[in-house]
């Protein structure tokens, strides 16, 4: 009895023990979990063998997030050159570097924009530490901005050196108040940790001549979490400009690393800089520029096919702009052709067209239907009569009429591969009221936008302002018929009359001289009724 007893006891130790051993364990793995996850990151992720990143590592990247304080983002929010991040390699230490995947293809812009960078400094290594210094090198067609309204640079600590062409921040380093507010932590083997700031620049190039511009950044000074100085594993400080030999005649060109894809547009490739905390962004200098040409289509019933202009080179156009003859109640009609002369889609939001004396606009007429002409009073406004209309408008060409129509009024930009500008064109009818001799039509854009709808500078022209030479604006002349011929036969029988009395009386040589030439004024005056005749 007591040995079996005994057995009980030893069979109940035994199993006391194994139960304690294995809790022991499962403390001991969870300790050491915890342990992998803060210092490596994840715990779930330990297993798939993730392993400790040695070194200091700082990387930069540098995008375009904001044009003329318009956000460049997508539907979800994000900024639309903002870079994917894949950390694959860095994981398994195929490379010292993530994968930062983002197009480098240049964001358009025109003279006088706005542009902000954002610039984000990434730690890829497991020391945690300070950017101390981030300069952009600025070429020049980029302008720093300063002293606006919102001070907007000063928040982000730049400062500009003497030529301009520099600016510096210091605002990531260690701060003496509070040394977590600008630390950048180590790789945690699941997130890149960064700090970001942006920088606001003005597009200031006015030649064209160069239409590419690179902006360039670079973490130029570091340190570790107790600020002392630390070499980075697989950057050397200030290389760019020392390394690279960057001109301003190169520059454009400029592509980062070598080993880069010439074509930038490759959304799922990751362009490098020199190296990794240094990077580049691109902007293409576009001009938007609209030209606008008017001539006579058809008289009454009678097509006119002598007068459309026709585009040589260089914007230059050949044209027929002799006056027509016509007569009083004669029907013209009008083309107005907008051509794209620029690198910028466009839309002709408003054209407008003087009444001007001697034609009378139709406003019942199909083709002014047609063509959503409004008749403008004095003031600007709209009016239903006639009487009190000095020109006329439309919007016919314009982003919102192709939303509502679905007619397709975009102009697209100039194309090295058409022998002439991409344009659209509408017409509009007059009828001839009365004798007043020569009659001049003008036509103007007054107002326009790019593809997007947004309303930009024309490079050469200034809208709705009349200003003698500018391309935006034509004129198309008419004469009447009847003021012409008229003046014509008086000046004939004028002559005539002179010349019978010539011969009929004897006069000396040096009369005949000067009256053979040149009618009598003053019967010149009696037969157009200018003198009475006594």
């Amino acid at each position: 009895m007591k040995k079996r007893i005994l057995q009980i006891i030893v069979i109940i130790i035994i199993i006391a023990t194994i139960l304690y051993a294995y809790k022991t364990v499962g403390n001991a793995t969870e300790i050491s979990e915890k342990i992998l996850g803060q210092t490596y990151g994840n715990a779930e992720n330990s297993k798939n063998a993730i392993s400790p990143q040695k070194g200091f590592d700082l990387s930069i990247r540098s995008f375009v997030t904001n044009i003329n304080g318009r956000e460049l983002i997508n539907e979800e929010g994000k900024y639309t050159r903002e870079p994917n991040i894949n950390l694959d390699n860095l994981n398994s230490n195929k490379t010292t570097t993530a994968e930062y995947k983002a197009q480098k293809s240049p964001v358009r812009v025109e003279e006088g924009d706005t542009v902000i960078y954002t610039i984000r400094i990434y730690n890829e290594g497991g020391i945690s530490g300070y950017a101390d210094s981030i300069t952009d090198y600025l070429p020049q067609e980029l302008e720093f901005v300063m002293n606006d309204e919102e001070n907007f640079n000063a928040q982000y600590g730049w400062r500009i050196d003497p030529t301009l062409r520099k600016a510096t921040t210091n605002i990531l380093k260690k701060p003496t108040i509070d040394p977590e507010d600008t630390l950048i932590k180590a790789f945690d083997g699941t997130t890149l940790e960064y700090k970001e700031l942006k920088i606001k620049c003005k597009v200031i190039c006015k030649n064209y001549i160069e239409k590419i511009i690179t902006n360039i950044v670079e973490i130029t000074n570091f340190s570790d979490e107790q600020g002392n100085i630390i070499t980075d594993r697989d950057s050397s400080k200030e290389n760019v400009m020392q390394l690279s030999n960057i001109t301003d005649e190169n520059l454009p060109d400029y592509k980062g690393s070598k080993t880069n894809k010439s074509v930038l547009i490759d959304t799922n490739y990751f362009y490098k800089g020199l190296e990794d905390d240094d990077d580049f962004e691109k902007l293409i200098l576009e001009k938007f520029d609209l030209s606008l040409k008017q001539y006579i289509t058809k008289i009454n019933e009678t097509e006119i096919t002598n007068r459309v202009p026709i585009y040589k080179e260089e914007y230059n156009y050949e044209q027929n702009k002799t006056p027509l003859e016509v007569e009083e109640n004669d029907i013209v009609e009008y083309t107005i052709r907008v051509y794209n002369e620029g690198d910028i889609g466009a839309y002709a939001k408003q054209i407008k067209n003087n009444i001007p004396e001697g034609l009378k606009f139709l406003p019942e007429n199909l083709t002014n239907q047609l063509y959503c002409w409004k008749m403008i009073d004095e003031n600007g406004n709209e009016t239903e009569e006639e009487i009190n209309a000095v020109e006329i408008k439309t919007n016919y060409l314009s982003k919102e009429k192709e939303m509502k129509t679905g007619r397709d009024n975009l102009i697209e930009q100039l194309s090295n591969t058409k022998e002439t500008p991409n344009y659209k064109e509408i017409k509009i009818v007059f009828k001839v009221t009365n004798k007043n001799g020569k009659i001049t039509n003008k036509s103007q854009i007054s107002a326009s936008t790019d593809e997007n709808g947004r309303q930009v500078e024309d490079r050469d022209s200034i809208a709705n302002q009349w200003n003698e030479g500018e391309d935006d604006q034509d004129i198309e002349q008419l004469q009447e018929k009847n003021f012409e011929l008229g003046i014509i036969k008086i000046m004939n029988q004028a002559t005539n009359q002179e010349q019978g009395q010539i011969e009929n009386q004897e006069k000396t040589s040096e009369q005949k001289n000067t009256e053979k030439t040149k009618p009598n004024i003053k019967q010149f005056l009696l037969l157009t009724g200018a003198l009475p005749i006594m």
